[in-house]
């Protein structure tokens, strides 16, 4: 019970950092050509939903589109479409496939890089009228290749760090493992690194010489 408001305040944290991440990217977008910009903010909440599921990206999301609101763009239906698809599409996407990562990555984000592009586009040719084809020529196809091209370069970077991550907790949990089966034991232990002479001595060595932890120096 005690993990559960830490666990929501995290996830509160999580999705008004990445809210605030996203209005940096609408202010801030790439230029694409003459005249066509694209911000990469709807990439950014389907790797959100992706990763941090339904509570940070709703978060997120609500902060994005109230700051696209606020700031008046002049594609804000498009943006707005693209924004919503995305936070939505990525949190379908990890409640009912949360091992989409264990294979096919690359397939999986360009294929939904692909569909939120496409539904973004479709919805918003509705409220473009006569830029329909002007649409289409600048932003259709450009957005159709970078969206799953982005995608891919940030998911499979992020899963890679998160793998570190992991496989650092790994090694850090088997050696307090260790420590403490040698420790609890009665096993006292020294290491010595003859290329820097750093020398460590266990709690249990010290105590077998009448020394508590602090007196004896790692020398």
């Amino acid at each position: 019970k005690k993990k559960k408001p830490c666990s929501l305040f995290y996830n509160i944290c999580t999705g008004l950092v990445l809210g605030a991440i996203g209005i940096v990217l609408i202010v801030t977008p790439c230029s694409l050509s003459l005249g066509v910009v694209f911000n990469l903010s709807p990439v950014l909440l389907l790797l959100t939903g992706l990763y941090f599921g339904l509570i940070p990206t709703t978060i997120a999301l609500i902060v994005i589109c109230t700051g696209t609101i606020f700031l008046k763009s002049p594609d804000s239906v498009l943006e707005m479409t693209g924004i919503i698809t995305s936070g939505i599409t990525g949190i379908l996407w990890h409640h009912f496939k949360p091992d989409w990562q264990i294979k096919k990555v690359i397939l999986q984000l360009a294929g939904l890089g692909i569909f939120v592009a496409v539904v973004m586009f479709t919805g918003s040719f509705f409220f473009l009228n006569g830029l329909l084809s002007n649409t289409i020529r600048f932003l259709f196809f450009p957005i159709l290749l970078i969206f799953p091209m982005a995608l891919i370069l940030v998911g499979k970077y992020m899963i890679h760090l998160n793998n570190s991550l992991v496989h650092n907790d790994s090694n850090n949990l088997n050696v307090e493992q260790w420590l403490f089966a040698l420790e609890g034991s009665g096993e006292g232990v020294w290491e010595w690194t003859p290329q820097t002479n750093d020398v460590i001595y266990s709690k249990q060595w010290k105590l077998m010489l009448g020394y508590t932890e602090n007196e004896f120096k790692n020398s």
